[in-house]
């Protein structure tokens, strides 16, 4: 194993400036295509997801989405975007962010699927 380069990667992994949606309407600037990856949590419960590099109000974050298991679930919605367009990458989206309490829900408009409960991301 490349020790270097592991600890390369956890350090790049580390000092990313993370995306995390809060309550209202935010127009996000998609600039990568989804990468697939994975997320370990303390209980060495692990979740499937993809990182995203995007733009809001012109500062670069990562995000990372939770790969869902409906066309509801904010990963499900974006499928649908790429779908539609052919890509993500350049595509600018519009996330309705809805807090009810406990957790977050996420609709994209471009989606075209209505408000529904979705999935949190990771």
């Amino acid at each position: 194993m490349d020790y270097k380069k592991e600890v390369q990667n956890l350090e790049a992994y580390q000092n990313k400036d993370w995306y995390k949606p809060k309550p209202g309407t935010t127009k996000i600037v998609i600039l990568s295509e989804p990468k697939e990856g994975t997320y370990k949590d303390e209980d060495n419960n692990i979740t499937e997801l993809i990182e995203l590099d995007i733009s809001v109000q012109e500062k670069m974050f990562s995000w990372s989405v939770g790969k869902g298991k409906t066309l509801a679930s904010l990963y499900g919605q974006l499928m649908q975007v790429g779908q539609m367009k052919g890509k993500l990458m350049g595509e600018t989206i519009t996330l309705i962010t809805k807090f009810d309490g406990k957790k977050n829900s996420y609709t994209l408009v471009e989606a075209n699927v209505g408000d529904v409960p979705t999935e949190e991301v990771a």
